[in-house]
């Protein structure tokens, strides 16, 4: 099955790419669709437990494909507070079949090794960036 992504800058019905899938399930969490700008701040709705405060670690989203919602839906918080780097090191070392692929505030995608080849970039905003 082929499967579209929006992309965080874009309105809903557009997409970066395609990828595909089989057996599995899609997650995704940004900081592009609920949030508000005050004095030039973005204040988004994924909190750092160790702040209180909206995530500030360079992300604007992450996607997960795994075979299982349940772990999807929680690895994608988790891993967004992690950050591009810990984030990555903490999929790569999951036993599990579980890809992901970032998307950081300049427009670049980091995704895991087993997804790299299977997404196909659409929009030329976004770039690959590992």
């Amino acid at each position: 099955m082929e499967y579209w992504t929006a992309g965080p800058d874009k309105s809903r019905g557009t997409q970066l790419g395609t990828i595909k899938i089989s057996d599995e399930v899609i997650d995704a969490s940004g900081v592009y669709e609920r949030f508000f700008i005050q004095d030039g701040v973005r204040y988004h709705h994924i909190l750092d437990p160790r702040t209180g405060f909206p995530s500030q670690n360079g992300l604007k989203s992450i996607t997960i494909m795994s075979p299982n919602a349940t772990d999807a839906d929680a690895l994608s918080t988790g891993v967004f507070l992690m950050g591009l780097e810990d984030g990555m090191k903490y999929l790569e070392s999951l036993p599990e079949n579980i890809e992901a692929f970032f998307i950081t505030e300049d427009n670049k995608i980091y995704a895991t090794s087993g997804i790299r080849e299977r997404l196909q970039l659409t929009d030329p905003t976004y770039s690959f960036g590992n």
